[in-house]
């Protein structure tokens, strides 16, 4: 049967054919998914985690992993991977909740802060702890920043989930899929967050559309005197200004320096959070498809490590 279908597949004509027949039905495939959003209640299974997640036809990350399509898998192995070894973690822009619940359903015996400031989405939030009952997961309804004083918030004019909501209002607008609004959220940093609930966090996950910035100066006593692990999309200005030439001028070009000059100060190393594993790098900007990366103070012995050594620089 194998040597028939070698012999078909190798006939130019034939090849056409089917390739053609297989692109459209692909195309088919992925408008109807697209279009037959989630609703409800639904159970889902990530990287071997097994979990509950509510939705209005609005959770595009729940729709991503319903239907075995590819959502941050790389990044998923490397948080699950070190949330496993974790006691306590926060989740800087945990949106709906679905790193949060993962590291909490992994492992009972770590705390799991889930910082998320916009209102429809925190809501959403707690509905998903709750649905998976995990008591070590807790939900703050605080945007974390450099300060403690009140921002403005963009968010969707609409009650659902808004996928890209931020301080950064440019940046939040230009990938908005509806109207959008700002509102006022209450805002912490990391610093006084600790010293208030006492506690030391050794993973900390940023995902909060261009504010990392403002995240990073509000934790620097943090970082220097535990020195957690840290996850954080870093997103480079030249990167954005070419794919989105309306945001030029309208972001800190600073940005993404910033952050490099700032964990090289506080003696961290990068690891480029790879499909195949962790790519040590002497820069943030040397690779323009990374933009996720692993921040330690350890360093790994070989340059590539794969993701069943990552305990080697926890």
């Amino acid at each position: 049967m194998k040597i028939v279908l070698k012999v078909i597949r190798a006939n130019h004509f034939t090849n056409r054919l089917v390739r053609g027949a297989l692109k459209s039905l692909n195309k088919l495939i992925s408008t109807a998914i697209d279009k037959w959003r989630l609703a409800g209640v639904i159970d889902l299974d990530y990287l071997g985690v097994r979990f509950k997640i509510l939705t209005k036809t609005d959770d595009a990350i729940a729709n991503r992993i319903y239907y075995g399509q590819r959502w941050e898998d790389a990044e998923a192995k490397v948080f699950l991977a070190i949330a496993k070894m974790s006691r306590v973690i926060l989740d800087v822009g945990a949106n709906s909740g679905v790193y949060s619940i993962i590291a909490g359903a992994v492992n009972l015996n770590a705390k799991v802060y889930s910082f998320e400031p916009n209102p429809v989405n925190f809501k959403r939030l707690v509905e998903n702890v709750s649905l998976n009952s995990l008591k070590n997961v807790i939900p703050v309804q605080l945007a974390v920043g450099n300060s403690e004083k009140d921002v403005k918030f963009s968010v969707q004019d609409e009650s659902k989930l808004t996928e890209t909501s931020s301080v950064v209002s440019n940046f939040a607008n230009s990938f908005a899929q509806g109207k959008m609004k700002e509102i006022n959220v209450k805002q912490t940093t990391l610093d006084t967050f600790i010293k208030k609930h006492h506690i030391k966090p050794d993973f900390i996950k940023i995902d909060v559309e261009y504010y990392e910035k403002e995240v990073l100066l509000g934790a620097s006593e943090l970082l220097k005197k535990h020195e957690p692990l840290v996850m954080c999309e870093v997103l480079v200005y030249d990167v954005i200004k070419s794919l989105y030439p309306k945001l030029s001028g309208n972001l800190d070009p600073d940005h993404s320096y910033f952050i490099e000059r700032y964990f090289k100060n506080l003696g961290y190393f990068f690891y480029l959070i790879s499909n195949e594993g962790l790519m040590r790098v002497e820069t943030l900007h040397g690779d323009p498809d990374g933009k996720n990366f692993l921040f330690s103070t350890r360093k790994s012995s070989d340059i590539f490590l794969p993701f069943d050594e990552i305990k080697e620089i926890l």
